[in-house]
């Protein structure tokens, strides 16, 4: 994983912490991650962050709506998304970007190659 990516990963973390400690309102966590994840650009994020992003607009939008601060079910629904961000920018750096291996049902590495996102049995035996 390159330099740059490895820093956008380090600022989602500092705003999910910023976001926890109070420093920054889920308004402010949600532009945040969603530049943050754009600047990445690798269709992994696209696909996987930006759908836990709208979980957090969804919050957000209520809250703003009703003119109301966070409730202790919202809260809890919104740290289980952020921990799936923190679980996504942990597993990342496992992920090559360009190819993965497919193995057999035994494990043993048959060879192939195939794009990330490809179902491992998209190929024929």
């Amino acid at each position: 994983m390159d330099e740059f990516v490895t820093r956008q990963h380090s600022q989602m973390r500092f705003k999910i912490g910023d976001f926890r400690q109070g420093a920054l309102d889920l308004n402010g966590l949600i532009q945040q991650l969603e530049g943050l994840a754009r600047a990445v650009g690798e269709s992994f994020w696209v696909d996987h962050v930006f759908p836990l992003v709208l979980e957090l607009e969804t919050v957000n939008s209520e809250i703003i709506d009703k003119q109301r601060t966070m409730t202790p079910g919202e809260r809890e629904n919104v740290e289980a998304v952020l921990k799936n961000v923190e679980a996504l920018i942990n597993l990342q750096p496992l992920r090559p970007t360009a190819q993965l291996a497919i193995l057999d049902p035994n494990g043993n590495d048959d060879g192939e190659e195939c794009k990330r996102g490809s179902p491992p049995n998209s190929h024929s035996a």
